[in-house]
């Protein structure tokens, strides 16, 4: 990734464009390259201040800090279509960036500093469960609305008790029942499947989940889940693990691209020539240069490219994209960057649907809302039934495919769970 380390420490530069005639950002019942259409107004505009905590260093740093440039990237796209208005007053998005360096504690230290020390009132970022948890343990009590990258389905990240927290992409759940989906589509014949996540503390909340929704595509997941802790550097061992399953497939769940590579590679090294794919957001862009030309093939992932011609690709994505190659910073784009994005799109449509910069009032309205806007078109809110809260959005997932170390396309997958 391009993007400097001062422009990660700084995303506080309004993209204030006076001289363009005064809009919002897209309406939660309008088509996603729709603006709202605000009076004009003669006052300068106001500054709403969105604290965004990201992994820039520390563990999983080269995949997660990908998602601070797309919240970057939400911020010019939300000012350069003319802020929001509430209220009849125009604000313009300011980003406050802090580093959560990859562990709990410098979560907890980001978001009380944001919330505590700044004031704070809303905030993004983040997706791994003890570095949501922390942001959520400081956000809650204060009354604070967060949304993070992503859920891995763990109880602790979405439950009743957080009524200020919303997940601002399709979870874990959505992202296996897509991949699996794709993956029947392909190979048909496939019938069983070895999978491997990582050991944080979402396995035990991901084994029924996972199963259940693998039966109901008439899928079997191989005995338990093949588990590596956070800390594993070499995953030969893993990938012996996943090849001695003799399943028909092995599916990579959430991890970085080094996991994901190695695991790969290891795997084809050993002989392994079935279909390895991911279901998480995991840039294959990024896998494939890890694992190696001889390694890519026979694979697939929730991806999105520069390099790939994607068909229905929403206005909304085609301009975003476009930023990112133009930004001698990022001069790229990629599923995490879609993902700090949205953090940031979703909550201020919230805001603005709420007509209100209270958090209370927001989350409430939020939780009511049937649909809202993504980088990749029309979504839509849910999780009630499978969290007790309705507080995801979910929405059509992108997947890119490689083939003989060629990225391509894939498919559109929808996504979403009651």
């Amino acid at each position: 990734m391009k993007i400097t380390r001062m422009r990660l420490i700084s995303l506080t530069i309004l993209f204030v464009m006076i001289t363009l005639s005064v809009g919002g950002c897209a309406s939660p019942t309008a088509a996603p390259t729709e603006v709202s259409q605000a009076p004009a107004s003669t006052a300068a505009p106001k500054s709403l201040v969105i604290g965004e905590i990201e992994t820039l260093t520390g563990a999983s740093s080269d995949n997660l800090k990908l998602a601070a440039s797309g919240a970057y990237l939400a911020q010019q796209y939300i000012n350069n279509h003319g802020g929001i208005t509430i209220n009849g007053e125009v604000y313009m998005l300011e980003i406050k960036l802090e580093d959560n360096k990859g562990s709990a504690d410098g979560a907890s230290a980001a978001a009380t500093k944001l919330i505590q020390d700044e004031g704070v009132r809303f905030v993004t970022g983040s997706g791994p469960p003890p570095l949501t948890n922390a942001i959520g343990a400081v956000a809650e009590p204060a009354g604070v609305l967060y949304a993070s990258i992503y859920n891995n389905g763990t109880k602790a990240e979405q439950n009743p008790d957080r009524k200020f927290t919303f997940v601002a992409n399709p979870d874990s759940f959505a992202g296996q029942i897509s991949a699996m989906t794709y993956l029947k589509q392909i190979h048909p014949e496939v019938k069983t499947i070895a999978y491997v996540l990582i050991d944080d503390g979402q396995i035990a909340d991901n084994t029924p989940q996972v199963k259940a929704s693998a039966a109901k595509l008439g899928l079997e997941i191989v005995g338990d889940i093949i588990g590596f802790a956070p800390p594993t550097v070499d995953f030969t061992p893993i990938a012996q693990k996943a090849v001695a399953r003799d399943a028909d497939a092995i599916m990579l769940g959430n991890g970085s691209p080094d996991y994901m590579g190695q695991t790969l590679k290891a795997a084809r090294t050993m002989g392994y020539t079935k279909p390895i794919f991911v279901c998480s957001m995991t840039p294959p862009q990024d896998i494939m240069k890890i694992a190696g030309p001889e390694a890519s093939t026979n694979f697939f992932g929730h991806g999105i490219s520069e390099l790939v011609d994607v068909p229905d690709l929403p206005d909304i994505t085609k301009e975003v994209i476009a930023m990112a190659v133009a930004d001698p910073d990022i001069g790229r784009f990629d599923m995490m960057m879609a993902q700090g994005f949205d953090a940031i799109y979703t909550m201020v449509q919230a805001i603005e649907h709420a007509q209100s910069l209270d958090p209370q009032v927001v989350a409430a309205a939020w939780e009511k809302m049937d649909t809202i806007n993504t980088i990749f078109g029309p979504g839509h809110m849910g999780g009630l039934q499978t969290y007790g809260i309705n507080h995801s959005v979910y929405t059509k997932l992108p997947i890119l495919r490689l083939e003989n170390n060629q990225l391509m396309w894939g498919s559109w997958e929808e996504t979403g769970l009651p």
